[in-house]
């Protein structure tokens, strides 16, 4: 199916341009584009396997640009909280496995900053939570072998579109 909501579309453009960042094909460890936007998935349930991008459509909001009820021109603008999950690199280190996951992070959004006049996405702002990130066991009990106290969540808040 063709979607055309500006949301979607959204998703879709942040997904194909997140392929051609460095740092994502490094933590992703290939440099194959169809690889790289298929770790780019949503909803969560759409993951396959880790490291992988979650994108989640947050509030969105359509502006009247022109002040008036005749000649309006609307414009499209929102939120989208890109998650990413990825393997604890180092589970008997907590120190070493943050420090690892919070470098490749940043870093990714560090990228996106410097890279987000190549989007085909007007974004406003990247900003992260007070706690960006969050070891699995600290929001579920220990694993218990199915591989859900091994991982790291990192969230990044996206503005995108016009603003009034």
């Amino acid at each position: 199916m063709s979607y055309s909501s500006p949301q979607v579309l959204q998703l879709e453009a942040i997904r194909d341009w997140m392929a051609t960042l460095d740092v994502w094909s490094e933590w992703v460890d290939s440099d194959v584009v169809a690889t790289l936007k298929a770790r780019v998935v949503w909803p969560l349930s759409a993951t396959q396997t880790l490291p992988a991008c979650v994108l989640a459509l947050g509030s969105q909001q359509t502006v009247n640009f022109s002040g008036a009820a005749g000649g309006a021109n609307f414009q499209p603008a929102g939120m989208i909280n890109l998650f990413i999950y990825a393997e604890d690199t180092a589970p008997s280190n907590a120190q070493t496995g943050y420090s690892d996951f919070a470098d490749l992070f940043f870093r990714l959004i560090s990228e996106m900053a410097d890279k987000a006049h190549e989007a085909p996405v007007f974004f406003n702002s990247f900003q992260t939570p007070e706690t960006p990130i969050v070891h699995s066991s600290w929001v579920n009990t220990e694993d218990d072998g199915s591989g859900l106290g091994d991982y790291w969540m990192g969230q990044l808040m996206i503005d995108w579109g016009a603003r009034a």
